[in-house]
């Protein structure tokens, strides 16, 4: 097999495993995003800020449990 066409086969493979991976992390942050949308009571700064956003974000969330309980934080804007 010739230099070139061994290059081109790793090439292949690395591209086939980056196109992997990344299928990969978009299935499991597919259900992450969450859309945001302005409020009706909104004020004046809120709706400006909204208008130049995606609308779009994730939010920081952590969940443990402890002896009697689990315990949900979640960071939600607003709230």
């Amino acid at each position: 097999m010739s230099t070139l066409q061994q290059i081109k086969n790793g090439m292949t493979q690395a591209w086939g495993g980056l196109v992997e991976g990344w299928q990969h992390l978009y299935q499991r942050a597919a259900n992450a995003i969450t859309h945001f949308s302005k409020g009706k009571e909104d004020d004046e700064e809120s709706r400006e800020l909204a208008a130049r956003s995606t609308g779009w974000g994730v939010l920081a969330s952590e969940v443990y449990d402890d002896a009697d309980k689990v315990v949900v934080r979640l960071e939600a804007p607003g709230m």
